[in-house]
């Protein structure tokens, strides 16, 4: 039978044995928050952030943050997009000088036949050509049509995306635009309009004749 100090002995060891057993099964370590990689914590929502143009009374940007109808429409168009390099831009001297020059080509033009009378430039058919060619050139796109001008048969109207002095070469090689460029009568006259595209670099040119 055992004695006193082997009960006590064998209670010590009771106890320890009883610890260890309720500290496997309840203790609150938790090994797996301080693995490599582990990440236990709440994460919170990404914000949102609005895209949204904003509304300049209603009408919306497009892809350039342009809003078309505002005075600056243009001007923030042609910073968002840039003249290509091989179209420079014409300054007011350039089109003065490429609607002298046209003018020129279009009397030598003429003077292959001799039944044309000579034709004189017009300012008042100018200011209506140059227009008409800044309204082409300033309009979204790179259609053309012909304005109220040519209800008299008497308007050529063309678009080149490489150069602002070959319209003489393109009107010339079509039978109807020849044909107004042959206007005659008692006193034959011309406006001639040059402009170019502030987006695109592209060249409009419009002719107006007169034959009185």
């Amino acid at each position: 039978m055992p004695n006193p100090q082997q009960l006590m002995q064998y209670a010590g060891a009771a106890v320890t044995v009883i610890v260890l057993i309720l500290g496997l099964l309840f203790g609150s370590g938790d090994l797996s928050s301080s693995s490599p990689g582990s990440d236990t914590g709440a994460q919170s929502a990404p914000s949102k952030q609005s895209n949204a143009a904003p509304s300049n009374s209603g009408r919306k940007a497009d892809s350039d943050g342009c809003v078309y109808g505002t005075p600056n429409y243009w001007e923030c168009k042609q910073e968002n997009n840039p003249i290509d390099t091989k179209n420079p831009r014409l300054t007011p001297s350039d089109i003065q000088q490429a609607k002298k020059d046209q003018f020129q080509q279009l009397v030598a033009w003429r003077a292959r036949d001799k039944a044309l009378r000579p034709i004189t430039y017009d300012q008042s058919l100018d200011a209506t050509a140059q227009r008409f060619a800044e309204e082409l050139a300033q309009t979204p796109g790179d259609e053309i049509w012909h304005s109220g001008y040519n209800t008299r048969g008497r308007e050529n109207v063309a678009m080149n995306p490489n150069y602002h002095d070959k319209f003489i070469n393109m009107f010339a090689g079509s039978p109807g635009h020849a044909s107004t460029m042959s206007t005659n009568g008692r006193a034959p006259k011309v406006g001639i309009g040059i402009a170019q595209d502030p987006v695109t670099g592209y060249y409009y040119c419009v002719q107006h004749f007169a034959d009185h």
